[in-house]
C-alpha cells in the first residue's frame, strides 16, 4: 500500500493518466486510410495515372449483378432488386442509358446525321446508287416497326445515317447502347448487370456502409430466391480494407503490448518496475498520436500497423537500464558505463528511419515520422524521467537471470557457415512488380468479379486510353483519330470516345467540305423519286443541306452547327473530361489489360499522341526501380551508420563489429524471399531499414562491453539486456506476420527473422571478432 503514497509512483501515474486522455483525444480525430496507394513509387508517370484515376468515370461505378437459372425468372428478380435499391436513400445514375435515353440519342443521331457521320471512313453515302438503297433500307424500317407517327427527326435522316452512327456507338460500348431492363443482358438472357454511378467515391466510407446495406439485402434476397445477385464495386475492397487494418491494428496494439509486458515481467518479477516502464511506451505513443491528430489528420493504415509494434523497439532503451540498474553505485556511474551505448544506440536507430522519408513514397514517410517521434520521446522518457524514478544502486532485487555461455572460435565460424550459404540465394532474389499484391486477399470480391466476367467484358482495373492537348476540341480530334486509325488497322477493336456524337469544330469542318463536294440534290430527288416517300418528305434536310453548302445558317436552325447534347450524353462528355494540375483530360475506359496492349502497339507504330493510364503498369516500372535503388539506399546508410560509429568508436574493427548484427539481419530478411517464394518489396525494405538501427543497438552493447574489458557478470548482463529486447521486439512484429494484409505480414516476417540473425550474430560472432583483435 506505501507503494501508492510513493512520489515516484505518484508522478508514473500521473504521466501515463495524462498520455491516455492524449490518445483517446487523438486517435478519433485521426482518419485511417487504409489504400495500398499510400505504397506507390512517386514519379510523373505514376502521380498522373493515380491523379487521373481518382477522377475517372469509373471512379464511382458501382455493377449489380443478377444471375437465375430459368431465364423466364430474371426480370422478376430484376423488379425486386430495383425495388431494395430505390429505398435506400443514395441517389444513383444509371451508367447504362435507358429506354428514353436511347430514343433521345438516337433523335440526337437524326437530327444531325450529316454532321456526325464518319465520311472519312467507309463508302460515300451521296452516290446515287448508295442513296437509293439508304432510302430504300428506311422504308423497310418504317414499314417494320409498329408505329405509323414517327418523329419529326426521322425525316432529317432520310439516308439512315443515323441509325449506324449509333451503332457504332453501341459497338465501341459493348452493347451498352441496347439495354434491356435497364441494362444489359447476358447471350444465354439468364445473366444482368446494371452498371449505376454512385456520385461518391470509395473513401467516403459513411456513404460505403449504406451501399454494403444494400448489398447485404440484395444478397440476402438472391438466397431466398435460389439465384445470385450482388453489387460489386470498388468502394468494398476500400471498406473492408478499411475495416480488416482497423480491426488487425488494435488485435496486434493488444498482443504486442501484452506480450512485450509479460517478457519484461518475466525478467524483471515485479509489477512495479512493470508499471514504471509502461509509461515511456505509452508517453511516446501519447504524444505522436497527439502530433499526428493535429498536424496530419490522415494517417495511413499500413503505418499505424507499424506503429502499433514499436513498443518492442521504444522498451529497449528501457531494458538496457534495468538490467544493469543494480550492479552499479548510482545513476552517474550507471550512465557512464552504459550511457554512452544508450546515446549511441539511439542515435543509430534513428539515422535508419532518417532515409525513409527520401523514397518519396507516402507509407514510408509515415512509418519514419511515427518511428521517429515514438522511440524519441520513449527514449527522452527514459533517459529524463524513468531513470530518475527507478534509481540504480547496490543491493537491489536482481533480475532474473540466465547464464549465457560465451563462446568464441567454433561458433564464430558455425554462424559464418551459415551467413556464406544465406548469400549464395542472393542472386535469386526477385522483386515484387504488382502492387495489388501487396493488399489482402479480397476472396469474396474476386469471385465475385470472376462470376461477372464469365457472361459480361467487365474489368476491376483501371486502364484508361488518355489524351490531353490545348482544349477539349483539340482532345476529341485526337481521341477520333485514334479511333479511326483503330478501326482501319484493327476492326476487331474498339473503344467510345464522346467525339462520335460531339465531334470537335475541325472535324466538322472536314465533313462539311466533304458534303460540298460530294452531295447531288438531283441524284437525291431522283433517289427519293423512285422510293414510296413523296416528293417533298425530307425538304427540312435538304434545307440543312442548302445551309451547310452555303455557310449561312438560319437563326431557327442554327442548332445543325450548336447542337443540344441530350441529358444521358451530356453526363458522359463531363465524366470522361477531367482537370489535372491545370490540364484538360480525356479518359476513355478499355475494357481488358489485351486490348489495351494492342491499342498501346497500334496508335504507337502510327505516331498518335495518347496515353494508356494503367495503374497496375505504371506502377509495376516505378516499383521495381524503386526496390533495385533501395539496396543502394541500404547501402548508404550501412556506410552512414558506420562513420557514425568510426567516429564514435576511432576504432574500424569496433565500429565494424557494432554494424555486423545489421549486415547480418539485412542478408536474412531479403533471403527469406526467396526462402518463402515470394518477392522482395516495399514492406521488405522497411524491414531492412529498421533492423539497420535495431541490429547495430545489439552490436554497440556487445563491442562496448568487450573493448571496455566489461566483467564477466556486465558481459552476461549485456547478453541478457540485448536477449530480452530481442524477445520484446520479436513480439512485436512477430505479431504481424498473422496479418491478412500482406504488405504487413511482409514487415513482420522480415523484421522477425532478421531480429533473431541480428542477436544471434552479436552473440555468437562478436566476441571472437574482438578478442581475437583485442
Amino acid at each position: 500500500m506505501k507503494n501508492i503514497f510513493n512520489y515516484r509512483f505518484l508522478i508514473a501515474l500521473l504521466i501515463i493518466s495524462f498520455a491516455a486522455v492524449l490518445i483517446i483525444f487523438s486517435i478519433p480525430r485521426i482518419t485511417l486510410d487504409p489504400s495500398i496507394q499510400s505504397l506507390f513509387p512517386r514519379d510523373e508517370n505514376m502521380n498522373r495515372s493515380v491523379g487521373l484515376c481518382s477522377l475517372s468515370p469509373i471512379a464511382d461505378k458501382v455493377i449489380v449483378y443478377i444471375e437465375v437459372n430459368d431465364e423466364n425468372n430474371l426480370k422478376d428478380v430484376i423488379t425486386q432488386v430495383q425495388k431494395i435499391i430505390e429505398k435506400h436513400p443514395i441517389d444513383f445514375n444509371n451508367a447504362i442509358p435507358d429506354t428514353n435515353d436511347i430514343k433521345e440519342l438516337l433523335e440526337y443521331s437524326e437530327k444531325i446525321s450529316l454532321l456526325l457521320y464518319p465520311y472519312e471512313l467507309g463508302k460515300n453515302p451521296f452516290t446515287y446508287k448508295e442513296m437509293k438503297n439508304r432510302i430504300k433500307n428506311k422504308t423497310n424500317y418504317l414499314m417494320s416497326l409498329p408505329f405509323f407517327n414517327p418523329s419529326d427527326t426521322f425525316f432529317l435522316d432520310p439516308l439512315m445515317m443515323g441509325t449506324e452512327i449509333l451503332k457504332s456507338a453501341n459497338e465501341n460500348r459493348k452493347g451498352k447502347y441496347s439495354p434491356q431492363y435497364g441494362g444489359v443482358i447476358s447471350s444465354n438472357k439468364k445473366a444482368y448487370i446494371k452498371i449505376l454511378k454512385s456520385g461518391f467515391l470509395p473513401e467516403n466510407y459513411n456513404l460505403v456502409k449504406q451501399l454494403k446495406n444494400i448489398d447485404n439485402e440484395i444478397v440476402d434476397l438472391s438466397k431466398k430466391l435460389g439465384c445470385k445477385a450482388f453489387l460489386y464495386s470498388a468502394h468494398f475492397f476500400y471498406l473492408e480494407s478499411k475495416e480488416t487494418i482497423q480491426r488487425e491494428i488494435f488485435i496486434i496494439f493488444i498482443f504486442t503490448t501484452f506480450f512485450v509486458l509479460l517478457i519484461f515481467y518475466f525478467f524483471f518479477k515485479k509489477i512495479s518496475l512493470l508499471f514504471f516502464s509502461f509509461m515511456p511506451i505509452v508517453g511516446g505513443f501519447a504524444i505522436t498520436f497527439l502530433l499526428i491528430a493535429l498536424f496530419k489528420k490522415e494517417y495511413g493504415g499500413i503505418a499505424l500497423a507499424f506503429g502499433a509494434t514499436t513498443s518492442g523497439i521504444a522498451i529497449d532503451y528501457t531494458i538496457h537500464y534495468l538490467t544493469k540498474r543494480h550492479i552499479y553505485l548510482n545513476l552517474k556511474e550507471t550512465r557512464g558505463k552504459i550511457g554512452f551505448s544508450l546515446i549511441l544506440g539511439f542515435i543509430t536507430t534513428l539515422v535508419s528511419f532518417i532515409f525513409l522519408p527520401f523514397s518519396q513514397i507516402k507509407s514510408l514517410q509515415e512509418i519514419a515520422i511515427f518511428g521517429i517521434l515514438t522511440i524519441s520521446f520513449a527514449f527522452f522518457l527514459s533517459w529524463f524521467v524513468l531513470q530518475r524514478l527507478v534509481p540504480s544502486g547496490k543491493n537491489i532485487n536482481e533480475i532474473r537471470r540466465i547464464n549465457f555461455p560465451i563462446f568464441y572460435k567454433k561458433t564464430f565460424f558455425m554462424w559464418l557457415g551459415v551467413i556464406i550459404i544465406l548469400m549464395l540465394f542472393i542472386p535469386f532474389i526477385k522483386f515484387e512488380e504488382n502492387i495489388l499484391n501487396l493488399d489482402m486477399k479480397h476472396k469474396e470480391l474476386n469471385t465475385r468479379l470472376k462470376i461477372i466476367q464469365s457472361n459480361f467484358l467487365e474489368s476491376s482495373d483501371s486502364i484508361f486510353l488518355t489524351f490531353t492537348g490545348e482544349n477539349k476540341d483539340a482532345i476529341l480530334e485526337k481521341s477520333l483519330s485514334a479511333l479511326q486509325i483503330i478501326q482501319k488497322e484493327a476492326p476487331d477493336l474498339s473503344f467510345f470516345t464522346p467525339a462520335i456524337f460531339y465531334p470537335p469544330k475541325s472535324r466538322i469542318d472536314m465533313r462539311i467540305q466533304f458534303i460540298k463536294d460530294n452531295f447531288n440534290k438531283k441524284a437525291f430527288l431522283r433517289a427519293l423519286n423512285d422510293s414510296a416517300f413523296t416528293y417533298g418528305s425530307f425538304n427540312k434536310w435538304l434545307g440543312y443541306i442548302d445551309e451547310i453548302i452555303g455557310n449561312s445558317p438560319t437563326p431557327e436552325n442554327n442548332d445543325v452547327y450548336s447542337p443540344v447534347l441530350p441529358n444521358f450524353l451530356q453526363q458522359e462528355v463531363e465524366s470522361m473530361f477531367v482537370k489535372w494540375h491545370d490540364k484538360d483530360y480525356i479518359l476513355i475506359p478499355l475494357y481488358t489489360r489485351i486490348v489495351s496492349d494492342k491499342i498501346r502497339s497500334i496508335l504507337s507504330k502510327n505516331n498518335v499522341d495518347f496515353y494508356i493510364v494503367d495503374v497496375l503498369k505504371d506502377s509495376a516500372a516505378g516499383l521495381i526501380a524503386f526496390e533495385k535503388n533501395a539496396l543502394v539506399l541500404l547501402l548508404l546508410s550501412i556506410f552512414v551508420i558506420f562513420i557514425i560509429l568510426l567516429i564514435a568508436y576511432k576504432d574500424i574493427l569496433h565500429a565494424f563489429c557494432a554494424v555486423l548484427p545489421s549486415i547480418a539481419a539485412l542478408i536474412t530478411c531479403v533471403v527469406i524471399t526467396v526462402l518463402t517464394t515470394r518477392a522482395f518489396n516495399i514492406m521488405h525494405l522497411v524491414a531492412a531499414i529498421l533492423l539497420l538501427g535495431i541490429g547495430v543497438d545489439y552490436g554497440i552493447f556487445i563491442t562496448g562491453a568487450f573493448k571496455n574489458n566489461h566483467s564477466i557478470e556486465e558481459i552476461q548482463l549485456t547478453y541478457q539486456s540485448i536477449f530480452i529486447s530481442a524477445l520484446t521486439t520479436l513480439a512485436g512484429f512477430g505479431i504481424l506476420t498473422f496479418s491478412s494484409n500482406y504488405s504487413i505480414f511482409s514487415l513482420g516476417s522480415g523484421m522477425f527473422v532478421g531480429i533473431i540473425a541480428a542477436f544471434l550474430t552479436a552473440y555468437l560472432a562478436l566476441p571472437y571478432l574482438i578478442k581475437k583483435n583485442t
